[in-house]
């Protein structure tokens, strides 16, 4: 498994690869989903550490949503994920069979 997200250009050009295996923040072990706010930055599910990390459109970590865990907030294999026009997170929390919503700073 990799861990790690590569970024392409509308031509097929690859300027970036981000992220490495790891459970640090700004790691993965499993990313799985991807969306994007109207800012540009751009969040992924991380199944393996289940968690939703977000980031700049050029891979600077900005923050993390969510623990392992079956309480609000926690997440049991985050499977995908949209942003709203208003900029809420949609997360589908997979193996807790649940839709979670958050706002971000």
């Amino acid at each position: 498994m990799v861990g790690r997200v590569q970024k392409f250009t509308l031509t097929g050009d690859f300027p970036q690869s981000w992220f490495t295996l790891g459970i640090d923040n700004g790691e993965f072990r499993e990313p799985y989903a991807i969306g994007s706010n109207t800012r540009g930055q751009v969040y992924f599910c991380d199944r393996g550490n289940h968690c939703v990390q977000w980031f700049t459109s050029d891979g600077a970590y900005l923050g993390q949503l969510g623990i392992p865990g079956t309480g609000p907030g926690q997440f049991s294999f985050p499977h995908g994920i949209a942003v709203d026009a208003a900029g809420l997170v949609h997360v589908a929390d997979s193996a807790n069979h649940r839709i979670q919503t958050f706002a971000p700073a």
